[in-house]
């Protein structure tokens, strides 16, 4: 009994670390999609005499992301929060997920917007 409580504690100290990872990252790459990506792309759409990416594109490629890159930097300083100082497997991470309920809703223009955007991407890589 004592042996599985033991597995049972390290397997949710690992789900813990793998949660607050996947965030870590997932920000990391919404910086990037904010901070290189979308100015190189928006420098493109910009240029009068780059017609790669045509007016418009960049928005809708992107929609909202940086609002889905504010509203996950909160979330993820929240969840460190919860989990420091160390990630252990008495540490509770669901209140910031309850916090933030009605903030996930900042996902409705991008998933509304979703076919259009790969519909345009298709189009821009197919047509280059």
């Amino acid at each position: 009994m004592a042996e599985q409580m033991e597995k049972t504690k390290r397997m949710r100290s690992y789900v813990l670390k793998e949660i607050l990872k996947t965030e870590q990252d997932y920000v990391e790459t919404l910086k990037f999609l904010c901070s290189v990506f979308m100015e190189r792309l928006q420098n493109r759409e910009d240029d009068e005499n780059d017609k790669l990416i045509p007016q418009g594109s960049v928005l809708l490629l992107l929609s909202n992301v940086e609002d889905l890159y504010k509203f996950h930097r909160e979330l993820l300083t929240t969840m460190e929060e919860a989990l420091n100082p160390e990630v252990t497997y008495d540490k509770k991470i669901g209140a910031a997920f309850l916090k933030y309920k009605s903030s996930f809703e900042v996902y409705a223009p991008y998933c509304s917007n979703h076919e259009r955007a790969q519909k345009k991407l298709n189009e821009l890589t197919e047509n280059p």
